[in-house]
């Protein structure tokens, strides 16, 4: 049997900020989903996203375990987002995935070694086991156009042609 506790501890979104189940071994299993409001308010995309009241993005999901032993770091993901108005002559922003990160670590990490991120005025700052996963691109009307993964050490493109005024996609490239 299992248990889960769903917790939406921010004020400012009253959104899910995590998750804790236990499992029928005993194991903790506890997921934190950080969201704009969640990070210090900065002159970079999350102010953006929050001046537009777009509190959903999930910009990071930590994934720990903890076993009895003391939590250990199992997965993480992080999203970036970027402002495609100016590329697309509109005057608002307008923001969309620009980069995926994903934690590559062959074991569970402790707690006391994950660097929290830190996002900036200019920059961000993750822990060194995040590494690029994706990066996407948009054309004039934020239609998805290329999606670069990088797997390996390998990029591997998937490229979108749209037609009909860039209303229907009409294509589906693998590897271009």
């Amino acid at each position: 049997s299992t248990d889960t506790w769903y917790n939406y501890d921010n004020s400012a979104h009253m959104l899910l900020t995590s998750t804790k189940t236990y499992d029928s071994k005993g194991r903790e299993l506890k997921t934190e989903y950080k969201r704009p409001q969640d990070y210090t308010a900065s002159a970079n995309f999350t102010n953006d996203l929050i001046t537009q009241h777009n509190y959903a993005p999930v910009l990071e999901q930590i994934s720990w375990e903890n076993d009895g032993s003391g939590y250990k770091l199992v997965g993480g993901k992080f999203t970036t987002y970027g402002n495609y108005a100016t590329a697309n002559g509109l005057s608002n922003p307008q923001w969309l995935i620009n980069k995926t990160y994903n934690i590559e670590t062959p074991a569970p990490i402790t707690q006391s070694s994950f660097t929290a991120t830190v996002i900036g005025n200019s920059s961000i700052t993750l822990d060194t086991r995040y590494k690029q996963l994706g990066e996407y691109n948009y054309d004039s009307k934020d239609n998805l156009t290329r999606y670069s993964y990088l797997n390996t050490g390998n990029k591997n493109n998937t490229t979108y042609i749209w037609g009909h005024g860039k209303t229907c996609a009409i294509a589906k490239v693998n590897n271009a």
